[in-house]
């Protein structure tokens, strides 16, 4: 799958930011964008395709990278991202399944899922 362009889709200025990692369970995606270039700020921005395009939703400033993070977003949708050894895979639980998620070449990763009801998030652990 094609990476869209995200930072199309957000605030950030195109001269400067950089997609570090994403994800689309559609019609949701996600990407970690380094918002200056410098790689020590990465913020999570949540993004809902529409009939015109994605639109930006939810954003989570400065996820750094120290350590795996997972959680739930908008009304029907969890998430997962870390760092992992670039070109590598790294295993998410979710729902009773694991997923492979591979990491990109800059050694981020990311994961989303829609899920059908609040209260049943059911919230991603990497492994």
């Amino acid at each position: 799958m094609e990476s869209p362009d995200w930072i199309a889709y957000t605030a950030f200025h195109p001269a400067y930011a950089r997609v570090m990692g994403w994800a689309i369970d559609e019609p949701y995606g996600f990407a970690l964008i380094d918002s200056n270039g410098d790689g020590l700020e990465v913020s999570f921005e949540l993004l809902k395709r529409e009939a015109d395009g994605w639109r930006d939703i939810y954003c989570m400033d400065d996820v750094r990278g120290d350590g795996p993070g997972s959680g739930w977003a908008h009304p029907d949708v969890v998430w997962a991202y870390g760092r992992g050894a670039p070109g590598s895979a790294i295993e998410v639980d979710h729902a009773g399944m694991r997923h492979e998620v591979a990491v990109a070449d800059n050694g981020w990763w990311a994961f989303i899922r829609q899920v059908d009801a609040p209260g049943g998030y059911n919230v991603p652990r990497p492994r």
